[in-house]
């Protein structure tokens, strides 16, 4: 499927496709079930009010699934917090800044963000601070942001001028988390 603007997507069951393509934004986004395939978003991904949490995928994510987006994960006019009903067997690629907690309700594989974990500047209008929780083991994660390691389980990011504007807690540990604060 491919999409030329922005797209609204609400699915109740699985969703077993080779490729969606959006070119613009992402709107809203809620499948009830399971996911299989590829995604790809040209822009920012904003799902969700600003008064709830959102459930992005309900279901398991499979192993050879990704979900690439160009831009933001989140942002001031999205949910505070998007939550992955099952583990994410794929990979979460995103090009810009992840900018709302990111809840995963089993071991997740990989997450590559171009950006940063939040974007806690002080004086920045609209700072966010952007949690990650894993309920489960949290294969790989890279990221802008430095990582300063508190526990086997997580830590917290922090952002150039040394604020911090994340936190990691993977239940089942986070060995390759980076990049690394010395």
């Amino acid at each position: 499927m491919r999409v030329g603007g922005d797209l609204t997507f609400a699915v109740t069951g699985d969703v077993n496709a080779p490729s969606i393509e959006v070119a613009g934004n992402v709107k809203d986004f809620k499948i009830g079930g399971a996911l299989n395939g590829g995604i790809n978003i040209g822009g920012n991904f904003v799902a969700g009010t600003t008064t709830a949490s959102a459930t992005v995928i309900g279901g398991a994510v499979g192993s050879s699934t990704f979900l690439h987006i160009g831009g933001d994960l989140g942002s001031d006019s999205a949910a505070p917090e998007y939550v992955f009903g099952k583990g994410f067997g794929g990979r979460l690629e995103v090009g810009g800044d992840v900018l709302t907690d990111l809840t995963f309700e089993g071991d997740v594989n990989r997450i590559a963000v171009d950006g940063c974990i939040g974007h806690a500047t002080v004086g920045v209008v609209g700072a966010k601070v952007a949690d990650i929780i894993v309920k489960g083991k949290l294969a790989s994660l890279n990221s802008a942001s430095l990582f300063h390691r508190t526990t086997g389980n997580g830590g917290n990011f922090i952002d150039g001028a040394g604020v911090t504007c994340g936190a990691l807690q993977a239940d089942g540990g986070a060995p390759a988390v980076g990049p690394f604060l010395i």
